[in-house]
Protein backbone atom coordinates (compact mmCIF):
# COMPACT_ATOMS: atom_id res chain seq x y z
CA UNK A 1 0.00 0.00 0.00
CA UNK A 2 1.15 3.33 -0.94
CA UNK A 3 1.47 6.30 1.51
CA UNK A 4 -2.17 8.10 -0.52
CA UNK A 5 -4.32 5.28 0.53
CA UNK A 6 -3.60 4.64 3.64
CA UNK A 7 -3.78 8.41 4.22
CA UNK A 8 -6.87 8.00 2.21
CA UNK A 9 -8.44 5.17 4.90
CA UNK A 10 -7.09 7.22 7.96
CA UNK A 11 -9.28 10.21 7.18
CA UNK A 12 -12.54 8.09 6.12
CA UNK A 13 -12.07 6.15 9.72
CA UNK A 14 -11.59 9.40 11.25
CA UNK A 15 -14.47 11.39 10.03
CA UNK A 16 -17.09 7.90 10.80
CA UNK A 17 -15.30 7.70 13.92
CA UNK A 18 -16.35 11.36 14.93
CA UNK A 19 -19.56 11.01 12.62
CA UNK A 20 -20.97 7.56 14.43
CA UNK A 21 -23.90 7.21 16.66
CA UNK A 22 -23.44 3.35 17.33
CA UNK A 23 -21.05 0.70 16.89
CA UNK A 24 -22.81 -3.09 16.69
CA UNK A 25 -20.34 -6.13 16.39
CA UNK A 26 -21.32 -8.72 13.63
CA UNK A 27 -20.27 -12.82 13.73
CA UNK A 28 -21.62 -14.71 10.82
CA UNK A 29 -21.12 -17.67 9.22
CA UNK A 30 -22.50 -19.67 5.89
CA UNK A 31 -21.61 -22.18 2.89
CA UNK A 32 -19.60 -20.54 -0.32
CA UNK A 33 -20.31 -21.86 -3.77
CA UNK A 34 -17.37 -21.42 -5.80
CA UNK A 35 -17.22 -19.87 -9.54
CA UNK A 36 -15.20 -19.28 -12.42
CA UNK A 37 -11.97 -19.38 -11.12
CA UNK A 38 -12.35 -20.88 -7.77
CA UNK A 39 -14.33 -23.80 -9.03
CA UNK A 40 -11.85 -24.25 -11.91
CA UNK A 41 -9.04 -24.42 -9.29
CA UNK A 42 -11.20 -26.74 -6.86
CA UNK A 43 -13.76 -28.47 -8.78
CA UNK A 44 -16.41 -28.50 -6.15
CA UNK A 45 -18.83 -26.01 -6.00
CA UNK A 46 -19.53 -25.89 -2.09
CA UNK A 47 -17.38 -24.92 0.94
CA UNK A 48 -17.90 -22.65 4.27
CA UNK A 49 -16.97 -19.26 5.85
CA UNK A 50 -16.99 -17.72 8.53
CA UNK A 51 -16.45 -13.25 9.16
CA UNK A 52 -16.50 -11.23 11.84
CA UNK A 53 -16.95 -7.52 12.01
CA UNK A 54 -17.48 -4.02 13.60
CA UNK A 55 -20.74 -2.20 12.50
CA UNK A 56 -20.34 1.73 12.50
CA UNK A 57 -23.43 4.33 11.92
CA UNK A 58 -23.15 7.07 10.82
CA UNK A 59 -25.75 9.97 11.46
CA UNK A 60 -25.77 11.93 8.37
CA UNK A 61 -26.14 10.88 6.15
CA UNK A 62 -28.03 7.56 6.66
CA UNK A 63 -24.79 4.96 6.08
CA UNK A 64 -22.69 3.07 7.96
CA UNK A 65 -19.49 1.89 7.57
CA UNK A 66 -18.68 -2.30 8.10
CA UNK A 67 -15.13 -3.28 8.83
CA UNK A 68 -14.61 -7.07 8.51
CA UNK A 69 -12.23 -10.10 9.16
CA UNK A 70 -12.80 -13.49 7.21
CA UNK A 71 -12.05 -17.05 6.25
CA UNK A 72 -13.23 -18.93 3.48
CA UNK A 73 -12.20 -22.66 2.57
CA UNK A 74 -13.29 -24.75 -0.62
CA UNK A 75 -11.60 -28.23 -0.44
CA UNK A 76 -10.62 -30.17 -3.85
CA UNK A 77 -12.35 -32.64 -5.51
CA UNK A 78 -10.81 -36.19 -4.48
CA UNK A 79 -12.67 -38.39 -6.86
CA UNK A 80 -11.70 -36.51 -10.14
CA UNK A 81 -8.11 -37.65 -11.39
CA UNK A 82 -7.37 -34.13 -12.07
CA UNK A 83 -4.65 -32.06 -9.86
CA UNK A 84 -6.98 -29.91 -8.11
CA UNK A 85 -6.17 -27.60 -5.15
CA UNK A 86 -7.53 -26.66 -1.51
CA UNK A 87 -8.08 -23.64 -1.57
CA UNK A 88 -8.34 -21.18 1.97
CA UNK A 89 -8.53 -17.18 1.52
CA UNK A 90 -8.62 -14.79 4.51
CA UNK A 91 -9.17 -11.49 4.02
CA UNK A 92 -10.21 -7.82 5.89
CA UNK A 93 -12.17 -5.53 4.57
CA UNK A 94 -14.21 -2.35 4.33
CA UNK A 95 -18.16 -2.05 3.48
CA UNK A 96 -20.44 0.96 2.57
CA UNK A 97 -23.97 -0.11 4.14
CA UNK A 98 -27.01 1.43 2.84
CA UNK A 99 -30.02 0.85 4.40
CA UNK A 100 -32.95 0.47 1.70
CA UNK A 101 -35.84 -0.37 4.42
CA UNK A 102 -35.52 -0.75 8.16
CA UNK A 103 -35.12 -4.54 7.65
CA UNK A 104 -32.84 -4.84 4.21
CA UNK A 105 -29.32 -2.78 3.31
CA UNK A 106 -27.48 -3.04 0.36
CA UNK A 107 -23.11 -3.10 0.92
CA UNK A 108 -20.23 -2.93 -1.41
CA UNK A 109 -16.66 -2.50 -0.51
CA UNK A 110 -12.82 -3.29 -1.26
CA UNK A 111 -11.14 -6.48 0.72
CA UNK A 112 -7.72 -7.40 0.66
CA UNK A 113 -7.08 -11.16 0.00
CA UNK A 114 -4.53 -13.27 1.14
CA UNK A 115 -4.73 -16.96 -0.76
CA UNK A 116 -3.21 -20.16 0.39
CA UNK A 117 -3.47 -22.76 -2.66
CA UNK A 118 -2.43 -26.63 -2.40
CA UNK A 119 -2.97 -29.07 -4.98
CA UNK A 120 -1.76 -32.70 -5.05
CA UNK A 121 1.71 -31.62 -6.26
CA UNK A 122 2.09 -28.70 -3.35
CA UNK A 123 1.58 -25.45 -2.65
CA UNK A 124 1.33 -22.51 -4.99
CA UNK A 125 3.74 -19.95 -4.16
CA UNK A 126 2.06 -16.72 -4.60
CA UNK A 127 0.35 -15.93 -0.93
CA UNK A 128 1.00 -12.03 -1.06
CA UNK A 129 -2.33 -9.79 -0.36
CA UNK A 130 -4.22 -8.89 -3.16
CA UNK A 131 -6.89 -6.73 -3.97
CA UNK A 132 -10.81 -8.17 -3.88
CA UNK A 133 -14.55 -6.03 -4.42
CA UNK A 134 -17.74 -7.81 -2.68
CA UNK A 135 -21.39 -6.21 -3.31
CA UNK A 136 -24.36 -8.22 -1.10
CA UNK A 137 -27.00 -7.77 0.63
CA UNK A 138 -28.64 -8.50 4.40
CA UNK A 139 -32.36 -9.03 5.35
CA UNK A 140 -33.04 -8.34 9.29
CA UNK A 141 -35.07 -11.55 10.19
CA UNK A 142 -35.12 -10.16 13.81
CA UNK A 143 -33.22 -7.24 15.96
CA UNK A 144 -30.24 -9.64 16.31
CA UNK A 145 -30.17 -12.26 13.46
CA UNK A 146 -30.21 -11.35 9.70
CA UNK A 147 -29.40 -13.35 6.10
CA UNK A 148 -27.14 -12.30 3.95
CA UNK A 149 -25.56 -13.07 0.75
CA UNK A 150 -22.21 -12.03 -1.42
CA UNK A 151 -21.05 -11.89 -4.19
CA UNK A 152 -16.90 -11.35 -3.87
CA UNK A 153 -13.79 -11.75 -6.53
CA UNK A 154 -10.61 -11.13 -6.16
CA UNK A 155 -7.04 -10.95 -7.98
CA UNK A 156 -4.81 -13.76 -7.17
CA UNK A 157 -2.30 -14.83 -9.73
CA UNK A 158 -0.92 -16.19 -13.27
CA UNK A 159 -1.00 -19.36 -13.11
CA UNK A 160 0.57 -22.39 -14.93
CA UNK A 161 -0.85 -25.55 -13.44
CA UNK A 162 0.45 -29.30 -13.93
CA UNK A 163 -1.25 -32.14 -14.30
CA UNK A 164 -0.76 -35.06 -12.37
CA UNK A 165 1.49 -36.70 -15.17
CA UNK A 166 3.79 -33.48 -14.53
CA UNK A 167 2.83 -32.23 -18.15
CA UNK A 168 1.71 -28.21 -17.77
CA UNK A 169 -1.10 -26.62 -18.62
CA UNK A 170 -0.95 -23.07 -20.70
CA UNK A 171 -0.37 -19.75 -18.55
CA UNK A 172 -3.03 -17.68 -17.30
CA UNK A 173 -4.87 -15.20 -15.18
CA UNK A 174 -6.22 -16.38 -12.18
CA UNK A 175 -9.21 -14.12 -10.77
CA UNK A 176 -11.07 -16.70 -8.17
CA UNK A 177 -14.89 -15.40 -7.48
CA UNK A 178 -17.54 -16.63 -4.99
CA UNK A 179 -20.83 -16.57 -3.85
CA UNK A 180 -21.80 -16.88 -0.18
CA UNK A 181 -24.84 -17.67 1.74
CA UNK A 182 -24.84 -16.95 5.76
CA UNK A 183 -26.26 -16.01 9.14
CA UNK A 184 -25.04 -12.76 10.86
CA UNK A 185 -25.67 -12.27 14.19
CA UNK A 186 -25.40 -8.56 15.83
CA UNK A 187 -24.22 -7.89 19.09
Amino acid sequence: MNKRTIIGLALTLGVALQAQTTIEYRAKVGLVSAQGDLLSLTNRHQGYFFEVGANLSIKDPDLGLYFHLGHLVVRRDALDSGNYADVKDTWFGLDLQYPVTSKFGLFTGPTLNQWDVTALTGPYPDTNWKLGWRIGGRYSVTKSWSVEAIYSLSEWTQLQRKNRDGTLRPTRNMAPTWFTVGAAYTF
